[in-house]
């Protein structure tokens, strides 16, 4: 078939991660491969595996206007490459595949939910009618089912698989090298700077541990929206000296390779890839005990889990890994074994590629 991949950017992130590795994976190359966002950091590495990329304005947007000029482009779009399948990762990247399909009633339209949502239950239950549905963990499954009432037949499970490279010596931080000669604990925390990752609980978590007398440096590496109000919350803090921002990095399994721990206070999640990634490097995590981290980090086995939100609980746990190495040690064998046995990226492809030739055999 010829495929484009509808995604709100190309920026860091799970969703677009796994839309970057679906678009390039050769098992699941279709006649034409195309992907359609706003842009961002993997558009470059789409081009370098002669990936086309079509920009489109952001798809977050409700302005009237906007909406129109994304749905005329996206119009010429389909029917210039004779696009066959829409593969949307949003929802609003879904609202225009559903528009597209009353035009092109034979295209077929494949939506993966990527996280839970709570809100626009009417809007959401009407762009996903009659689309094949993936959710990436049974927690947005059930999500689908309990807020949406999407049948639950209509939605497979289809765990992210991740490439995961090593460690690259060559690539390593010297002031995270230097920091840990000079004695400091170095915690981590990964993702995009908004208020669906907690970073503001991490800095909080960081304040109490320094309070306590744990010699601590904090490493936030990512970047995101909310950038401006977490560097003014790290000053009101008095933390200006204690916390690292790294921005946006490319090699991020090295980063955390040098991170003594690894914390994740989201606040929502789909199935998210950074335990896999903390794992990957026999590394444990500390992190918030929601649907989607719980399938992956499994409390006291492969890491810690606490009340989302709870900075106190967080603290406690970093404390308790900082005083017992043993148990650090044992957490981050099991996480290593958690990731050499959990759903493999083979499985995963193997997967999408069975939906496909669903879809293009007209068996959905």
């Amino acid at each position: 078939m010829n495929i484009i991949y509808l995604s709100r950017t190309m920026g860091q992130g799970g969703a677009e991660k796994i839309v970057y590795q679906l678009a390039t994976e050769e098992a699941l190359r279709g006649e034409k491969v195309l992907v359609a966002s706003c842009g961002g950091v993997y558009v470059k590495l789409l081009e370098e595996k002669g990936i086309r990329h079509i920009q489109v304005e952001d798809l977050e947007c409700k302005n009237p206007v906007t909406i129109y000029r994304t749905l005329k482009k996206m119009i010429h779009v389909v029917r210039k490459e004779k696009i066959e399948l829409i593969h949307t990762h949003h929802r609003m990247a879904q609202f225009y595949a559903a528009v597209i399909r009353m035009l092109f009633p034979k295209i077929q339209v494949l939506y993966t939910a990527h996280n839970v949502f709570f809100d626009k239950a009417m809007f959401t239950r009407t762009i996903l009618h009659k689309t094949s549905i993936v959710a990436v963990g049974n927690g947005v499954k059930e999500n689908l089912i309990r807020v949406f009432h999407i049948k639950p037949e209509k939605i497979q499970v289809i765990y992210n698989g991740i490439t995961v490279e090593q460690p690259d010596f060559q690539h390593r931080n010297k002031v995270l090298e230097e920091l840990r000669e000079q004695g400091y604990y170095l915690l981590g925390v990964i993702g995009r700077i908004s208020k669906q990752k907690g970073i503001d609980v991490f800095i909080s978590v960081c304040s109490q541990l320094k309070a306590r007398g744990i010699p601590i440096k904090g490493v936030i590496i990512g970047d995101g929206e909310e950038k401006e109000e977490i560097k003014n919350l790290i000053e009101d803090k008095g933390l200006s000296n204690d916390l690292i921002l790294l921005g946006y990095q490319s090699h991020v399994t090295t980063l955390i390779s040098q991170l003594d721990l690894v914390l994740m206070p989201s606040r929502w999640e789909g199935l998210p890839l950074l335990p896999f990634e903390v794992f990957s490097v026999h590394k444990t995590i500390v992190a918030s005990n929601i649907d989607g981290i719980n399938e992956i980090v499994h409390h006291m086995e492969n890491g810690i889990l606490v009340q989302k939100d709870d900075d106190k609980a967080f603290t406690d746990a970093v404390i308790s890994l900082y005083q017992d190495n043993d148990l650090k040690k044992k957490l981050e064998t099991n996480g290593e074994n958690t990731f050499q046995k959990f759903h493999s990226y083979q499985d995963f492809v193997k997967q999408y590629d069975e939906k496909y030739r669903e879809l293009a055999e007209g068996r959905i």
